[in-house]
């Protein structure tokens, strides 16, 4: 998935806040979410997408969530 490149990618060079993609319905959706990674990754630990505001859960959200 693109979001844990990205993590994967900010963990080594240390910038926060950091741009995610949305993860919601809309599968066409890149609307980048600024993130410190603390706050990606109790979303992910959770099982909870990361979603723009006004954007709904859909297929990628329930992928992540079991």
């Amino acid at each position: 998935m693109a979001n844990e490149t990205i993590r994967a990618a900010v963990r080594a060079q240390g910038r926060q806040p950091v741009p995610f993609f949305c993860e919601c319905a809309d599968l066409g959706c890149r609307q980048a979410i600024w993130l410190p990674l603390e706050d990606y990754d109790h979303h992910t630990q959770a099982g909870e997408p990361i979603l723009a505001d006004g954007h709904a859960r859909g297929h990628l959200a329930a992928a992540l969530s079991g």
